[in-house]
């Protein structure tokens, strides 16, 4: 199963650079957060996992990793698409 995740996680990436071009505009190095190992993209989240992999026999490690994973898509997703505010009842 890890290497699943970790290969949805790459496609991920990829997938999050397109929608954002598209949303954005950009290009080139208005993506380089999204492009930013490229090719070595599965290289680094190989060595990723293998740093994760020493907290996975220590649950309380296991649920801050989860929450901060958690918490940081919360925030982009909130950065990204921000919700309109609505506008006060009268």
């Amino acid at each position: 199963m890890p290497l699943r995740l970790e290969a949805r996680a790459i496609r991920r990436e990829k997938l999050i650079g397109r929608h954002i071009a598209g949303l954005h505009g950009f290009s080139g190095a208005g993506l380089a957060y999204y492009r930013a190992h490229g090719p070595a993209a599965g290289t680094m989240w190989a060595n990723f996992r293998q740093r994760l992999a020493v907290f996975g026999d220590d649950p309380a490690a296991e649920a801050a990793l989860t929450g901060a994973a958690v918490s940081t898509f919360a925030a982009m997703r909130a950065w990204l698409c921000p919700v309109p505010e609505m506008p006060a009842a009268a």
